[in-house]
C-alpha cells in the first residue's frame, strides 16, 4: 500500500477535531445548524494551522447527503470525493499560480451553474492575497450578488493585501498558532497511534520548533521517524532539523557578559563548521535572549520550562537594560542577514559590537553624577576664587542686582572690589559716595551679602569703604589725566599737562 504522509492520514475530518481553533469551528457550526452561512468567508491566520483544512471539512458539512449538517458523515459519496480532491463542486484553486484576470474571468463563468453533485459550489482560493487588483476587480462584482449556491472561502496569510472592497464583502476568521502543550499532545496522539517512540526532550524541541504550526510538527515527525531506527531521541532532533544545542547559546551570552570578542567568533565558526545554518543559528540566539529577558521580568510561560535554572543563574549577570539592547540588536540582525550577500560578515559585525557595548546608564545614575559634579565644582569655586574672578565678574554681577533693585545696582556699579581676605570681601566707592556705603550699612549689606553667596557660590562677608578726598598737592599726572574736567580742557585748548605742581 501507498504510504500516506501523517500530514494527510491524520487531517481532521470535522469541525470537532480541528485542534486550537474552538472559537471558528463553534461559529460555522452554530451557523449552519441556524442555517446562517455566508456567501463569502476570509480564513486568515499562519501557515499549519488549520485554514484549508477547516475549509474542506465545511465544504463536506454544506454537501453532505445529511447536509447541511455540522457533524458530516464522512461516508457519502460527496465526502469521499472532497476528502479525495476529486469533487466535481468544491474547486481548490491556487491564487499564486491563478492570480491572472482571464483565470478569475473562467471562474466568474462558471458559479453561474448549479452543482453536481451536492447543493452547493464551493470555491476555496488558497493564498489568495497573490491575486492581482484586476483579479480582485474582476471577482468583486461575484461577490456583490452571489448565486445562491455558491460559497467562496479564501484562505492567507497576508490578509492586509487583501484590498479592503473584497474584505468587506467577506465574513473574517482568524486562525491562531498552536500552543506548544497543544502540538506536544497532538504529537503524542499520532506517535501512539503509529507506535513510534519519543522522549520528552525531543518532543518539546519539536514542539517548540514548529512555531504554533501542527502541519510542521507532523512533518519533522514524519522525518525524525524515518531517520531514527528505534525511538525519536534530543540528539536525532538536532540533527535532522540543523538546531544547536542550548549549551552554544548560553556560551555565547557569557561570552556578550564577559566581552571577549574572540569568543564570539569562535562560536560563529564552529557554528558554520558543524554545518549548522547560520539564519537558524541567530533565530536561536534571539529565542535565547528573549527567554533570557521574560525570565528576567518573572514572566511562566511553558516554553521556559526547560533550562529554566540555567537562565535563571545567567539572567543574573545582565542588566536587565542592557538585555533589551542585545535583544533589539539581535532582532535587526535577522533583517540584515536577509538583505546581504555577506550574512557571516554581518553576524560577526553584530557579535562584536555587543561584545563590546558598555553598561546601560539610567536617568537616575546621570543625575547623580551631574550632583557629585556640581558639587566638586562649587567646591573648586569655593576653594580658588579669587579677587580677580570677582573684579572679572562685578559688572554682570550687578546687573543682577539691578534687575531686583535698580538704585541699588547702580550703586554697586560705581563701586570696585579692592580685596578678598579668606570670606572678607572689601568693596570701595568713589570719594563721592559716602551716602551710598552708609546706607547699603544700615539696610541693604544682608540682601548683598546673599545675592554674593547665590552668584558666585560662597559665602562673602560684604566691607565697604569710601576712597579718600585728594587734595591738590596730592594729585599726579594720572590723576589729572582721568579728572573729566582736565580732560575737557586738554582737548578743547589741544593742551599736554607738564606739570601736577
Amino acid at each position: 500500500m501507498k504510504y500516506i504522509a501523517l500530514t494527510r492520514k491524520y487531517r481532521p475530518q470535522t469541525f470537532d477535531e480541528v485542534i486550537g481553533q474552538e472559537h471558528i469551528t463553534k461559529t460555522l457550526k452554530n451557523a449552519i445548524k441556524s442555517k446562517r452561512v455566508a456567501h463569502a468567508y476570509i480564513f486568515a491566520g499562519p501557515k499549519g494551522v488549520g485554514k484549508t483544512t477547516t475549509a474542506r471539512i465545511l465544504a463536506k458539512a454544506m454537501n453532505c447527503v445529511n447536509g447541511p449538517t455540522q457533524t458530516p458523515c464522512g461516508k457519502c459519496a460527496s465526502c469521499i470525493e472532497i476528502v479525495s480532491s476529486e469533487s466535481v463542486d468544491v474547486y481548490e484553486i491556487d491564487g499564486a499560480s491563478n492570480r491572472g484576470i482571464d483565470e478569475i474571468r473562467n471562474l466568474r463563468e462558471n458559479v453561474k451553474y448549479a452543482s453536481i453533485r451536492g447543493k452547493f459550489k464551493v470555491y476555496i482560493i488558497d493564498e489568495v492575497h497573490m491575486l492581482t487588483t484586476e483579479a480582485f476587480n474582476a471577482l468583486l462584482k461575484t461577490l456583490e450578488e452571489p448565486p445562491a449556491h455558491v460559497i467562496f472561502i479564501f484562505a492567507t496569510t497576508e490578509p492586509h493585501r487583501v484590498i479592503p472592497t473584497i474584505l468587506s464583502r467577506c465574513q473574517r476568521f482568524d486562525f491562531r498558532k498552536l500552543s506548544i502543550q497543544e502540538i506536544t499532545n497532538r504529537i503524542i496522539y499520532i506517535s501512539k497511534a503509529e507506535k513510534i517512540k519519543i522522549d520528552e526532550d525531543a518532543l518539546f524541541l519539536i514542539s517548540k520548533k514548529a512555531d504554533g504550526s501542527i502541519r510542521d510538527a507532523e512533518s519533522m515527525l514524519d522525518q525524525l521517524a524515518s531517520y531514527s531506527e528505534k525511538a525519536i531521541k534530543k540528539a536525532d532532533v538536532v540533527t535532522v532539523l540543523g538546531l544547536c544545542e542550548a549549551d552554544v547559546y548560553f556560551e555565547l551570552a557569557d561570552a556578550f557578559i564577559s566581552k571577549e570578542s574572540s569568543r564570539c567568533l569562535d562560536i560563529i565558526d564552529r557554528t558554520i563548521n558543524n554545518g549548522y545554518d547560520l539564519h537558524e543559528f541567530v533565530i536561536g540566539c534571539i529565542e535565547h535572549m528573549r527567554a533570557l529577558q521574560l525570565v528576567k521580568i518573572g514572566a511562566d510561560l511553558e516554553e521556559l520550562r526547560y533550562n529554566l535554572q540555567r537562565y535563571k543563574t545567567q539572567v543574573q549577570k545582565f542588566d536587565a537594560d542592557d538585555l533589551l539592547r542585545v535583544l533589539n540588536i539581535m532582532c535587526r540582525l535577522e533583517v540584515e542577514m536577509k538583505r546581504s550577500t555577506q550574512p557571516r560578515t554581518v553576524v560577526e559585525a553584530t557579535f562584536l559590537r555587543i561584545s563590546k557595548l558598555e553598561s546601560s546608564v539610567r536617568l537616575s545614575e546621570i543625575f547623580d553624577r551631574l550632583d557629585r559634579l556640581e558639587s566638586e565644582f562649587t567646591k573648586k569655586k569655593d576653594k580658588y576664587l579669587t579677587l580677580e574672578d570677582i573684579t572679572e565678574e562685578w559688572l554682570s554681577f550687578t546687573n543682577k542686582i539691578k534687575e531686583k533693585i535698580s538704585y541699588l545696582g547702580s550703586w554697586l556699579a560705581g563701586a570696585k572690589p579692592l580685596k578678598l581676605e579668606e570670606n572678607r570681601l572689601t568693596i570701595t566707592f568713589p570719594c563721592e559716595g559716602d551716602f551710598h556705603k552708609e546706607y547699603i550699612e544700615s539696610s541693604n549689606r544682608a540682601v548683598i551679602q546673599e545675592e554674593l553667596k547665590a552668584y558666585f557660590g560662597r559665602e562673602l562677608e560684604l566691607f565697604l569703604k569710601v576712597e579718600k578726598k585728594k587734595e591738590k598737592s596730592d594729585y599726579t599726572k594720572k590723576d589729572l589725566l582721568e579728572d573729566q574736567i582736565v580732560k575737557s580742557a586738554v582737548t578743547l585748548l589741544d593742551g599736554e599737562i607738564i606739570s601736577t605742581g
